[in-house]
């Protein structure tokens, strides 16, 4: 835990790209990052948090996350990351949550119509009812999707509310991870709605690929 504590104030601390690369997991190059949030300064660090560690023996490494809480401007706004440790050597930080999440690209893909299908590392909150202006909202629910487990929700997917639903079946299996108003590290696919009513696209939840960051 000290070590991956360590490695991942090295990796917020870093100037560059290039000084982050030793840092990371999967491996990248400097050209890949360049237009990126990790080609720069990161904002500055309040305070990181460590989590309850969780070994993964499918993947062959132990996952140790943390809450890092970053100043932006007048705000702090909380982050979860994740360390993984595999055997004896370093830690990396694992960064393509950190470049969905405070890199922006779920942001971007939240903010206007896309014809693609995405894939994001979230922190996802299943809550019961739609109150936003979406189609057929009376019969849909909402997810949240987070930076981090505290604070505002930065993006909201919708689903069916029909019992049939799958994702509705999952919350009410009593054997799932996924419970009403739990804020959960997930891996979900998200797509643009287009075609419920044109004149009002919404951001759907199409996917749970994995309620956890293992991938």
């Amino acid at each position: 835990a000290a070590s991956a504590d360590k490695i991942l104030q090295e990796f917020l601390e870093a100037k560059d790209a290039e000084s982050r690369l030793p840092l990371i997991e999967p491996q990248m190059t400097a050209q890949s990052l360049a237009n990126t949030i990790l080609a720069h300064p990161l904002p500055e660090v309040d305070m990181i948090t460590p989590e309850t560690s969780r070994e993964v023996p499918a993947e062959g490494y132990t996952e140790l996350p943390f809450i890092v809480s970053l100043k932006q401007g007048a705000k702090t706004i909380d982050y979860s990351m994740v360390v993984r440790q595999r055997g004896d050597n370093p830690p990396k930080v694992f960064v393509t949550p950190v470049l969905d999440i405070l890199g922006g690209r779920l942001a971007k893909y939240a903010a206007a119509p896309d014809k693609e299908i995405a894939t994001f590392h979230v922190i996802l909150e299943a809550t019961s009812g739609c109150y936003d202006d979406v189609p057929d909202a009376e019969n849909k629910f909402t997810f949240k999707l987070r930076p981090g487990p505290e604070g505002k929700d930065f993006a909201r997917a919708y689903v069916s509310n029909l019992p049939s639903s799958r994702f509705r079946q999952m919350l009410d299996d009593p054997e799932s991870n996924l419970h009403w108003g739990r804020r959960i590290r997930a891996t979900v696919s998200l797509r643009w709605n287009q075609t419920e009513d044109p004149r009002k696209p919404f951001l759907e939840l199409i996917e749970i690929k994995a309620l956890n960051w293992d991938s």
